[in-house]
């Protein structure tokens, strides 16, 4: 039996159709003027806006173009505002945690390319990636800690917020993903924790990297290696600004490494993470090694430390504080506004509130 060609698209088909119709050099008014009631129904008018901005376009098609996306801009911006006013107590709400293994082409690109690329192809595989609350929103994915360019990740955790529940069960997630996924990622489980959840990037507190040394650097190497373990204090320089003024500074990074161990080639390698910031291995051992950073290849970050996340502990006094704000809001919906409080020395009602 052939589909209705009248029959509403789910919503990453409908990104699709959207996306092709935007791939084209003029715009086909007739064809969005028929998508746009669409999208609006499907809550992905902001998404289509995203996606609208992406396009990269000579001045001649921007111009073309110009007054379908202003009035996407204006849909779009309502939209935003209904969802801001609802996204707090929305109960379809759901945070999850994607454990990933991530290498080139994908850890090429710059962060937010990540984010958008990753936002793409899990909407692709059904989900409801939801958006930020900024002026121009961005995907709701954060990193527990971005991986530095051009390198791979055995054990990467990604948090992402959607709309609504996965329409997959968890445990089937990452073999659904599997042929939505960007070259580069594969997703290795899934798992829901509660909107309260600490964020991730907040929870890491280390990384173990993993070095296969290249034989001319195996005895230089293990020498200087010994020295920085045995070392109370050891600095590098950095280029950075004093007052001002651009200059060399020197940090201290002995305090940073808080193991390092060699089995057969491979340096094992532990760096602390403090205060969402870590050192790139590859700037370190270039430093220490006096080697410049773009030949210290072959680095593989095997896992993140990650502390136990106390509000998860503690559930109960972030649950109930959640429950109690929408149970005001539907209260104060369904009133008729607060109750006039009467003053016995006047004659009006005193209305507080």
């Amino acid at each position: 039996m052939r589909p209705d060609a009248n029959a509403p698209q789910d919503k990453s088909s409908l990104l699709k159709t959207f996306r092709d119709l935007l791939g084209r050099s003029a715009p086909d008014l007739p064809a969005l003027e028929r998508i746009l009631p669409e999208l609006s129904r499907a809550d992905l008018l902001e998404e289509a806006l995203a996606t609208c901005r992406r396009q990269g376009r000579d001045r001649e098609t921007q111009r073309l173009w110009k007054p379908f996306r202003d009035r996407l801009e204006r849909d779009a911006e309502q939209a935003r505002a209904r969802r801001q006013a609802t996204w707090q107590h929305d109960p379809d709400r759901r945070t999850l945690r994607l454990k990933l293994d991530m290498a080139p082409p994908f850890t090429h690109l710059h962060p937010p390319q990540r984010i958008h690329t990753l936002a793409d192809s899990l909407r692709s595989a059904g989900l409801s990636v939801a958006l930020g609350l900024e002026k121009t929103p961005r995907p709701l994915i954060t990193f527990a800690h971005p991986l530095p360019a051009g390198m791979e990740g055995r054990a990467e955790w990604a948090e992402v917020g959607l709309r609504e529940p996965s329409p997959v069960p968890l445990q089937q997630l990452p073999d659904h993903a599997a042929a939505h996924l960007p070259p580069g990622v594969v997703l290795l489980q899934a798992l829901q924790v509660p909107n309260h959840a600490t964020p991730l990037a907040e929870l890491c507190r280390g990384a173990h990297w993993t070095w296969e040394v290249p034989e001319p650097l195996q005895i230089p190497a293990r020498k200087t290696l010994r020295a920085f373990q045995a070392a109370g204090s050891w600095t590098l320089e950095k280029p950075g600004k004093v007052d001002g003024q651009k200059t060399l500074k020197q940090i201290e990074v002995r305090d940073r490494v808080s193991g390092l161990s060699w089995e057969g080639r491979t340096l094992h390698l532990h760096l602390k993470q403090e205060n969402g910031e870590a050192l790139n291995p590859a700037k370190l051992l270039g430093g220490i090694l006096g080697l410049e950073p773009a030949t210290v290849t072959g680095l593989v970050r095997v896992a993140l430390e990650l502390q136990e996340d106390s509000r998860l502990q503690a559930a109960d006094r972030y649950a109930p504080k959640l429950h109690n704000i929408w149970e005001d809001a539907v209260l104060l919906e369904s009133s008729d506004g607060p109750a006039p409080l009467e003053d016995e020395d006047d004659e009006e009602p005193l209305r507080l509130g």
